[in-house]
């Protein structure tokens, strides 16, 4: 799915229904793998689809202006 060939379990979701995994490929460049194996992963839970159908809360820009007009 991923078309990586190195899997590394990271964790399981809350209700044990799911398995995170971080994938990359053998074959990329070491220095890069060894950055991304510093990278603190958290694992949130999945927010409900508000009704106005934005996956993300905010709606706004750093202006605190609309960002989307209604």
């Amino acid at each position: 799915m991923t078309k990586c060939d190195t899997h590394t379990k990271i964790g399981v979701s809350s209700d044990e229904k799911y398995d995170c995994y971080f994938s990359t490929n053998s074959g990329s460049e070491i220095k890069l793998l060894n950055e991304f194996k510093k990278t603190e992963i958290q694992i949130i839970e999945k927010k409900e689809r508000p009704k106005n159908g934005f996956v993300l809360s905010e709606k706004t820009d750093l202006e605190n202006t609309e960002a989307f007009k209604k």
